[in-house]
């Protein structure tokens, strides 16, 4: 069981007690603090000293790694045939980890993944952001795994491992595209249940879009695409733009382009998301400016990429 903590001396608590109190009872606890400049450090020293009936080790990264390089140093640490990971500020139902084993019944299974809760929103930002780690909904939303809430056999995940350079955002996306082209088999384990609690203001909220576009445009660079799914439409109209110039009926293509992408966002909270329809006009705009921001992310990070390949060419 690896646990990857960077800053939650608070929230790692409850998150550490949830898995002390799991019907299986069989694991190690791998905690790897990813070079924590707050109490983190003393914290999770104090929670193995206080326990010492149960197997916890730590890890203590020097320096920042981001989560894939935390996730590493934790499975190059673990020493069990299979591997789960959940993040520090979530708790894990009792039987979660007996859940997760389970699948693993069946030989041909190399990774599993669960569901992910989340308490009910308390602000703007996290209205907009809720059900955002809802996966399995179906094959067209393409994704296997969930970081807070997935497992593996571990020399699947040792042999594979996670891409250090996805220091932040799609790294578990990466793998399992990777673990797919490998012909890898999934499992989900609807009743495999994780609570994810991560506060969110508004100013964070949009940190966290621009974040989530230098993650994702690493991700498309390293896998051939140049854009995902929910910015196709919005950089359509970003690009349509200077048709708006020639009157009335160049400015109606960036215009519809951008009507798509909303009924893109409108189209992922309710189905995907599962948020109630009445929510639609409240987190729209607040949608709208995160895909911006990230669509703006995105084209800084292709810059710089370009940017450092010409460098090299010279």
């Amino acid at each position: 069981m690896i646990v990857c903590v960077y800053n939650r001396a608070r929230q790692v608590l409850p998150c550490l007690e949830s898995l002390l109190a799991s019907t299986f009872d069989d694991f190690e606890i791998v905690l790897v603090d990813d070079a924590s400049t707050d109490e983190s450090r003393e914290v999770l020293a104090q929670y193995r000293d206080d326990h010492p009936e149960r197997s916890i080790r730590i890890v203590r990264n020097e320096i920042n790694q981001g989560i894939s390089g935390a996730r590493n140093a934790g499975i190059d640490a673990a020493r069990g045939d299979l591997v789960f990971f959940t993040d520090s500020d979530c708790t894990v139902e009792p039987d979660w980890l007996g859940q997760m084993v389970a699948a693993f019944d069946d030989a041909h299974v190399s990774a599993v993944a669960g569901t992910v809760v989340e308490p009910p929103p308390r602000n703007w930002a996290e209205m907009a952001r809720w059900g955002g780690n809802r996966i399995n909904r179906t094959r067209l939303q393409g994704r296997r795994l969930i970081g807070c809430n997935m497992g593996f056999r571990r020399h699947i995940v040792a042999q594979h491992r996670f891409d250090p350079e996805l220091r932040r955002y799609c790294d578990e996306d990466d793998l399992a595209r990777r673990l797919r082209q490998s012909n890898e088999q999934f499992a989900f384990v609807p009743n495999a249940v994780v609570a994810h609690d991560h506060p969110v203001t508004l100013k964070g909220s949009l940190r966290l879009a621009w974040a989530q576009g230098q993650g994702s445009a690493r991700f498309w660079h390293k896998h051939g695409m140049v854009l995902g799914r929910d910015l196709w439409f919005l950089a359509a109209a970003v690009l349509t733009s200077p048709l708006a110039l020639s009157g009335r009926w160049g400015a109606s293509v960036p215009l519809t382009f951008l009507t798509l992408q909303c009924a893109a966002l409108i189209y992922n909270s309710v189905v995907w998301k599962r948020q109630p329809l009445v929510w639609v006009p409240v987190t729209l705009p607040l949608q709208f400016l995160q895909s911006a921001i990230k669509l703006t992310s995105v084209f800084v990070a292709y810059l710089r990429f370009w940017t450092k390949r010409a460098a090299r060419q010279r």
